[in-house]
């Protein structure tokens, strides 16, 4: 029986992003102050090629071994991310735009400080170490997620990069930080200092709230770019920008469900500080709702959630600061 050797484990594994000069050029200095040290639940880092069988190249008429081919590598894949300041200033800067604090500034696409190498790094102690990067990445769709009481902000951020770059370790022209390379910060955005307001500029209504997402979606175009032998990575679309959020049923949301059936469409923020006191602050805009009937589920009311979309009221439909 083969022993296997140098078998991996997670906690000698770290998620590296940093911003690039220019599209095309991946970052090797992770030491630089637009790279940081991503504290990741959960990471995808594509590397492998797919293998694809066509069965009209067979003349057998079935799929044979001379129908398989491996089509050119198009990286893509999800980051679990548990949401900080720092997390959040890069996958929101990558997402949704520059930030001069303390606000992004949404952008009609991606320039050319925005494109991001991901680098995972295994640190075993040995010669095999593996280290693979993957270069002229964007975060195209961005979910910010928390439930409570006891919840934190994390993020699923979603990416799309042109092209992958493995190595070893040791094999030079790579800047890492020092070991044992912990996160840049970890300041969460707790439940407890999170809120969710109807009409803040208004009426101010602070709203019980058991979960709330925010989805920023700009619009993924991943074609084949025959010219530079690569995938392409560009937005396809304006950006949707969307808000969830789960409740009970009380004079607060019937409330909404109202003025919703009335098409009156409000503005709605979601506020939240971290324990190192940056606040995020996210306004939605003219929010449409789509509500679940109310109802109940033998002797208990059923729960109240909604499902809106910011549209475009006056010179804005969603800003989003960082303080």
């Amino acid at each position: 029986m083969t022993v296997p050797t140098n078998v991996r484990a997670g906690r000698v594994t770290a998620l590296l992003a940093g911003f690039q000069s220019a599209r095309g050029t991946p970052v090797s200095d992770f030491t630089a102050g637009t790279a940081k040290r991503i504290w990741t639940r959960e990471a995808d880092v594509d590397s492998p090629l797919e293998f694809m069988a066509e069965t009209f190249m067979d003349s057998g008429g079935g799929v044979g071994l001379s129908a398989y081919h491996a089509p050119p590598e198009k990286p893509a894949g999800a980051l679990q991310v548990i949401a900080t300041p720092t997390a959040l200033e890069m996958l929101l800067k990558s997402n949704f735009g520059a930030y001069s604090a303390p606000n992004f500034t949404l952008a009609s696409q991606v320039s050319d400080t925005r494109w991001l190498t991901l680098a995972w790094v295994e640190k075993i102690g040995g010669t095999t170490e593996r280290f693979i990067r993957i270069r002229d990445c964007w975060v195209h769709r961005l979910d910010l997620g928390i439930a409570g009481p006891q919840g934190r902000l994390e993020a699923s951020a979603e990416y799309a990069g042109r092209k992958v770059l493995v190595q070893t370790l040791n094999g030079g022209g790579i800047t890492l930080p020092a070991s044992p390379m912990q996160p840049s910060d970890k300041s969460p955005f707790p439940a407890a200092y999170t809120f969710l307001t109807r009409d803040p500029a208004g009426a101010a209504v602070e709203l019980r709230w058991k979960g709330i997402r925010m989805t920023f979606d700009q619009g993924l175009a991943h074609p084949w770019d025959m010219a530079a032998g690569l995938h392409d990575v560009y937005k396809a679309g304006k950006l949707t920008a969307e808000l969830e959020f789960t409740s009970e049923w009380s004079d607060e949301t019937w409330a909404i469900h109202d003025l919703n059936l009335a098409r009156t469409y409000q503005t709605y923020r979601v506020e939240s500080a971290a324990e190192n006191g940056r606040t995020l602050t996210v306004d939605f805009r003219n929010v449409a709702f789509r509500i679940d009937p109310p109802g109940h589920g033998g002797k208990l009311y059923k729960p109240f959630r909604a499902v809106g979309r910011a549209s475009v009221s006056g010179s804005n439909f969603v800003s989003v600061s960082l303080t």
